[in-house]
């Protein structure tokens, strides 16, 4: 499979995540974990980071690989938690 095929699959993967994180309000947990991945484009690498939803770093890493603009980011993350939305964009968009 060819690096934009390997690109193209992790991208729909995520957004099926996000959609479905972000679709089911019924869930029975929270989608918390201790520690998320989000992709540092200037390290080619991916760095753990705590207190960020699993949702907020998959909708991350999505708008770093170029999936949505900085705008679609903004709004989904302020639907996710619009107090921290702040934050986590101050974190993230350098």
């Amino acid at each position: 499979m060819s690096k934009n095929a390997d690109n193209a699959a992790l991208e729909k993967c995520l957004k099926n995540a996000a959609d479905q994180l972000c679709a089911d309000s019924d869930l029975e947990f929270q989608p918390l974990a201790t520690y998320v991945l989000v992709l540092d484009p200037k390290l080619d690498k991916a760095n753990p980071h705590s207190e960020l939803p699993v949702d907020a770093a998959i909708l991350i890493n999505l708008w770093r690989m170029g999936a949505f603009t900085q705008s679609d980011l903004e709004a989904a993350l302020v639907k996710i938690d619009a107090e921290k939305a702040k934050t986590w964009l101050a974190q993230f968009i350098s």
